[in-house]
C-alpha cells in the first residue's frame, strides 16, 4: 500500500512509497508531551538518497532542527525550496503578479472534496519539518493544513473555507508587513507577526501592510469541510497526515456567527481605509508617540512648552532622534554636538531602537549633554 495514495504512478522514483512507509512507521518521542517527531534513524543511506531526490529539503536540515529547534533552520529550509505561484485571486492585488505559496496537508478538490494536497506528496520533508515546528512551539494546537506564503502582500480578504481557529507567524529578514485585522472597532488594529505567534480568526477581513525584504508567513489552520478528520481513525488520509506530524482535530472548532462574506468585506474596506489614513498621518502603522524634554526641565515654564512630540518607527535607531533634537530651537540650551537621550535614568545608545528597548507610546525621553 503506497503511503501517499497514487504515489507509485506519479513518482519517477521506483520503490519510493516503500521508503516513505519505512519513514513513517518509526516514531521518536521528544522529551515533552505533544512534541513527537517522525523517526529517521531506521532508514539506510540509499533510502535517504531516494527521499532527497524529491524537490524537497535535505534530511540533514530536518535532523538539525530536531536537535536544536532553531528558527533559523526553518527560514533556511524555506529558502531552499521553490514555491509555486499561488492562484488565489481573492488575495492578489489588482495589477500584481500572483504571489508564491503552497498549502500543505488537507485541501479541497472540486470533484473529490477534502483531500491531501499534491504538494504534500511532493514535499514530505518540509511538511514534517513545519509540523515539528508548530508542535514544538505551540504544543497541543490542532490543525489540518499549513499555508506557506513567500513575499505575500495579501489584499483584504476573508478565508471562507477555514474553520476560523488559526495561528500565524512571520519569519525572515524584513520590515513592516504587519497584518491588519478587522476587530469590529472603528479602524481595526495591526498584528506584528514577525517572529511572534498570533491567533487569527480567518473569517474576519484581514490584509497585509506594506513591507520590505524577504517575508515568509506560516498559517496553521483547520478547514471547515473535513475539519473533524481526526475522528475517523480508519481513514487512509487521516493516517497519512498524522504520520507526517499533523495534529488533527476530532471535531470542527466552534466559530462565531458572521454576516455574509460580502457584508464583512464592505465593512472591512471602510475600516482599513480609516486605519491607513490615520497611520499615514503618523508616518506608517505601529508608530510610537514619544515626548522629548530638556533635562533638567524648566520648572518655571509650562511643562509642555519645551516638549518635542515625535511619532517614530519602532525600528528606527535612536541616532535618528538625536539628529532631530539637534535641529529643534527649544533644545538649543543643550550644550552638546551629539545630545544624549535618557529614559528613567538610563542613557540610550545611538544604535538602540525604541522597539528593542520596549518603549511604548506616551513615554517621556529627556535630552541632556
Amino acid at each position: 500500500q503506497a503511503f501517499f495514495g497514487h504515489f507509485e504512478s506519479h513518482s519517477p522514483l521506483p520503490h519510493l512509497s516503500a521508503v516513505i512507509w519505512e519513514l513513517q512507521v518509526s516514531v521518536a518521542s521528544e522529551s515533552k508531551s505533544g512534541r513527537n517527531s517522525i523517526g529517521l534513524d531506521s532508514m539506510d543511506s540509499a533510502q535517504h538518497e531516494e527521499l532527497e531526490a524529491l524537490d524537497d529539503i535535505s534530511l540533514e536540515l530536518l535532523q538539525r532542527y530536531r536537535e536544536t529547534h532553531s528558527r533559523s533552520i526553518i527560514v533556511q529550509a524555506l529558502e531552499s525550496i521553490e514555491l509555486p505561484e499561488s492562484k488565489r485571486k481573492n488575495v492578489t492585488r489588482r495589477g500584481d503578479t500572483f504571489p508564491r505559496g503552497m498549502c500543505l496537508g488537507m485541501t479541497e478538490s472540486w470533484t473529490r472534496g477534502p483531500t491531501q494536497s499534491t504538494i504534500t506528496r511532493q514535499k514530505p520533508l518540509i511538511t514534517m519539518l513545519l509540523c515539528d515546528f508548530v508542535r514544538w512551539e505551540v504544543p497541543g494546537f490542532e490543525f489540518t493544513s499549513i499555508q506557506v506564503n513567500k513575499d505575500y502582500a495579501a489584499a483584504l480578504h476573508v478565508d471562507k473555507n477555514d474553520a476560523g481557529n488559526s495561528i500565524i507567524i512571520g519569519l525572515g529578514d524584513y520590515s513592516g508587513g504587519e497584518l491588519w485585522v478587522d476587530d469590529g472597532s472603528c479602524s481595526g488594529h495591526c498584528l506584528d507577526v514577525r517572529d511572534t505567534w498570533h491567533r487569527l480568526e480567518g473569517h474576519t477581513p484581514h490584509e497585509v501592510m506594506p513591507f520590505k525584504g524577504r517575508r515568509y508567513t506560516l498559517v496553521y489552520f483547520t478547514r471547515e469541510r473535513g475539519g473533524d478528520i481526526g475522528a475517523d481513525t480508519t481513514s487512509r488520509m487521516t493516517r497519512r497526515l498524522r504520520d507526517l506530524g499533523f495534529q488533527l482535530p476530532s471535531e470542527v472548532p466552534l466559530t462565531a456567527s458572521y454576516p455574509p462574506a460580502d457584508e464583512r468585506m464592505a465593512a472591512g474596506q471602510k475600516r482599513v481605509h480609516k486605519f491607513t489614513a490615520r497611520a499615514g498621518k503618523l508616518g506608517g502603522p505601529r508608530r510610537l508617540k514619544l515626548m522629548l524634554r530638556p533635562r533638567p526641565c524648566n520648572k518655571e515654564a509650562d511643562e509642555d512648552e519645551d516638549a518635542l512630540r515625535l511619532s517614530v518607527d519602532p525600528n528606527a535607531p535612536i541616532k535618528a532622534l538625536m539628529e532631530a533634537v539637534k535641529h529643534m530651537k527649544s533644545f538649543t540650551t543643550v550644550e552638546a554636538s551629539e545630545p544624549c537621550l535618557w529614559v528613567d535614568g538610563f542613557r540610550l545608545l545611538p544604535w538602540d531602537t525604541p522597539g528593542t528597548l520596549g518603549l511604548t507610546s506616551g513615554m517621556i525621553l529627556h535630552v541632556a549633554a
